[in-house]
């Protein structure tokens, strides 16, 4: 999950910061890409409970990373509107990934799991404009670089449970016990009561 934080942060940043190497007016496109981000957060909100996490994940980071790696290639009007594209993508995942990570985590460690991947974006953040300046080299390799991050944080995205409607485990062995059940269908599985709720129930 951290690796998904660290593609999510750069890609969000990167292409936030990139926008000036997009054709038509830089302010234009700056309003434009702040704007695309609220149906993007809309969208993120309605997915994760129409389709699941997981599935929401993996489509939101496929719609990314499919929109940097063919503005790498695209020209003109079609560059800025499949980058516009990504930016929705992984603005819209970036969005709903606090949520997942914390369902994915039991509660002994979830602060701590969360704080870490958050750690990892940061780094991230601060390499997205090391990237960027990479266009010197080649006009279109910020945004393959982007993309294919994208495209490899999808894929292991597809590996995640689901855990939509599942109650989270409080301790590591519930925790453990939970994905040791992990069904064909990747959802998790509540084995059995804890001593502790067991207690509280009565």
């Amino acid at each position: 999950m951290a690796f998904i934080f660290f593609v999510n942060s750069m890609v969000y940043y990167g292409l936030s910061l990139n926008v000036g190497s997009l054709g038509g007016s830089i302010y234009l496109n700056n309003f434009l890409s702040g704007l695309v981000e609220m149906p993007s957060y809309a969208f993120a909100q309605f997915a994760v409970e129409a389709m699941g996490r997981q599935r929401t994940l993996v489509l939101l980071l496929a719609i990314a990373g499919s929109g940097c790696l063919i503005s790498g290639f695209a020209q003109g009007t079609a560059k800025t509107v499949v980058a516009f594209a990504g930016r929705f993508g992984i603005a819209a995942s970036f969005n709903m990934i606090f949520l997942y990570t914390t369902e994915l985590f039991p509660t002994v460690v979830r602060s701590a799991a969360l704080g870490f991947c958050s750690l990892v974006a940061r780094v991230s953040g601060i390499a997205a404009p090391q990237i960027i300046a990479l266009q010197m080299l080649e006009p279109a390799l910020p945004f393959l670089i982007f993309g294919g991050f994208a495209v490899a944080a999808c894929l292991m995205a597809t590996s995640l449970p689901e855990t939509k409607g599942v109650i989270t485990e409080d301790t590591l062995e519930g925790a453990e016990a939970q994905s040791a059940s992990w069904n064909g269908a990747r959802n998790f599985t509540r084995l059995e009561e804890s001593a502790e709720e067991e207690m509280l129930r009565v």
